[in-house]
């Protein structure tokens, strides 16, 4: 089996993964907000449901945006920094738990997916090549 070809598909490996998770706990918040406004810290000036929404959307938005290699630095960092608030928030609120340390998992695998990069499938990628043909 030839593998020269196989660090190419890390890159989008790497987003349509994180981009799942997103999703699905996304889609889980949306479906069943109560349970997770004990994750949302009590200092914020807003009510916890609401909150967890806006958290859904913007997981929805980070989704759309790896799947579709859309301004994919850009994405991915914001998703490190949501992963790292994440963190900060769940282990002030009771430790170092079992969902802090997934998303120190997710905050990794954001960060490698903004040093990596737009690849060969993203928009971004697909943009680059129709300027570079038109100049």
């Amino acid at each position: 089996m030839n593998t020269e070809r196989l660090p190419a598909y890390a890159g989008p490996v790497l987003r349509f993964g994180l981009a799942f998770v997103l999703l699905f706990f996304a889609i889980q918040q949306f479906r069943f907000p109560d349970d997770f406004t004990g994750y949302v810290p009590s200092f914020l000036p807003i009510p916890a449901v609401p909150f967890v929404y806006t958290n859904a959307a913007l997981e929805v938005t980070l989704t759309a945006g790896l799947v579709l290699g859309l301004w994919t630095r850009v994405v991915a960092t914001i998703a490190a920094v949501h992963m790292a608030s994440i963190v900060v928030a769940v282990t002030l609120g009771g430790g170092f738990d079992l969902i802090a340390a997934r998303n120190v998992g997710l905050l990794t695998a954001s960060v490698a997916s903004a040093l990596l990069g737009p690849d060969e499938w993203t928009m971004d990628a697909k943009r680059a090549k129709k300027t570079t043909e038109n100049n």
